[in-house]
């Protein structure tokens, strides 16, 4: 099959052979991803990698996706993106959400399909372990919302409030997991796959809620399946506790949403073994972190070290970077968890880092966690002093975003007087 798929860069070669070598498998993964659903409709499809400032991972538009430049990190880590906006292809584009409240038609599909397609190219293990990794980062933003909030539902309630406020990793991965519960009360696999397939051609080019999703559900399961069995699957979905109320799924998906795996186990064991060491000493297989296949390996061990805070302390970080080297790790997932974390432990030595990193890339996912660590452990004015060095940098959206973190509460007079002189120069204001 001829190539359908193109990269752009901003001008210079070193940009474009870089980007292009990173994304050497995008026709791969269309044919893959258009193999797993319907026939792609668009053409051709292209990528164009923005500066560094745009402030997403990627944006999906009919024919080209606009992607941040950290999707580009020298091992295709990042590729995933790639293949989410080509999902987006399907679930975004040609089916589209009618409203904001509904944007988890777009992004719980994608990720669902998303990690279908990686299932296939990496393994059912590598998208199991993408699973794991954004449940985390699903109950991080529920909480930050609290989890009554209907922020943390599928379908948030807006009235008339920015959408940028509700955006999180909710409609992400409440929507997947909504998905892979569905799919399990499925005779098989395969019939749901046909059900996506079918939802897809009878919603094309039009945009919809959720109620058309329900309705299209239930038709196809009384179409295919007797009318005992399809009467049973149709009770057994509770619409309303998984799309309208927030915080934690219903219980009877938890059987259905283990997403644990033996090398996700192997890298937590590794991270308690470092806590239990104190930092006096070394694991005997920390190498294991090192010669990793899987970046998301990294990840959830820093995942680990997150969630057992409050053993973790300076001496251990030492140890890890000591052996790890993980603050001078390129791939921007590690630094979204490393650096707020030694952040919270008053880690200096990872702190000029900290600001390099939220200094030449304004992706919103990664800006985020560093400026709550600086807010919430009292640096409110080193976090001014960063978000005002780069305000000319950061995108509009970013700038809200960031300043909403630091303006929790009000800093001191001798702070927005110095703050004052920093930004008259910057096109900033508080």
């Amino acid at each position: 099959m001829y190539s359908r798929s193109s990269v752009i860069a901003e001008p210079g070669a070193e940009y474009l052979d870089r980007y292009a070598n990173e994304l050497s498998e995008l026709d791969e993964l269309l044919n893959a991803t258009e193999a797993w659903l319907t026939p792609y409709i668009w053409g051709n499809y292209t990528i164009l990698i923005l500066p560094p400032s745009f402030p997403f991972g990627g944006m999906e538009n009919p024919l080209l996706t606009f992607a941040s430049p950290t999707i580009i990190v020298g091992d295709k880590s990042q590729v995933y993106v790639a293949t989410h906006e080509i999902a987006h292809s399907w679930t975004g584009n040609d089916v589209t959400c009618r409203d904001w409240s509904n944007l988890w038609l777009n992004e719980g599909f994608t990720v669902f399909e998303e990690r279908k397609v990686s299932a296939l190219k990496h393994g059912n293990d590598f998208a199991l372990r993408e699973a794991q990794l954004g449940n985390v980062s699903l109950w991080i933003d529920m909480e930050n919302y609290g989890l009554n909030n209907s922020y943390s539902a599928l379908y948030p309630v807006m009235n008339g409030a920015n959408p940028d406020d509700s955006f999180s990793n909710v409609p992400y991965e409440k929507g997947f997991q909504f998905l892979t519960y569905l799919e399990s009360l499925m005779a098989t696999p395969l019939d749901f796959q046909n059900f996506i397939r079918s939802y897809i051609l009878e919603h094309a080019l039009t945009s919809i809620t959720y109620i058309e999703l329900l309705t299209s559900f239930e038709a196809y399961v009384i179409k295919i399946y007797p009318d005992e069995q399809a009467l049973q699957i149709i009770k057994a979905v509770d619409w309303n506790t998984w799309v309208r109320q927030g915080g934690a799924n219903p219980s009877v998906a938890n059987a259905v949403l283990n997403f644990t795996t033996a090398g996700a186990v192997q890298f937590e064991s590794l991270a308690d073994e470092y806590i239990a060491l104190g930092g006096d000493s070394s694991p005997a297989n920390y190498s294991e972190y090192l010669n990793a296949t899987d970046p998301q390996l990294k990840v959830i061990f820093l995942n680990r070290l997150q969630a057992r805070t409050a053993w973790v302390t300076q001496k251990i970080l030492a140890k890890i970077d000591t052996d790890l080297n993980v603050t001078l790790d390129p791939n921007p997932e590690i630094g979204q968890r490393w650096f707020p974390l030694t952040i919270q432990h008053y880690y200096s030595p990872t702190l000029e880092a900290a600001h390099r990193y939220v200094s030449i890339q304004g992706r919103l996912k990664y800006l985020q966690p560093v400026y709550r660590a600086l807010v919430s452990t009292g640096r409110r004015e080193v976090a001014y002093q960063w978000f005002v060095d780069n305000a000319n940098f950061y995108h509009p959206i970013a700038i809200d975003s960031v300043r909403a973190i630091i303006l929790q509460t009000k800093p001191s007079q001798a702070t927005m007087e110095r703050l004052s002189v920093l930004a008259q120069t910057r096109a900033v204001t508080f």
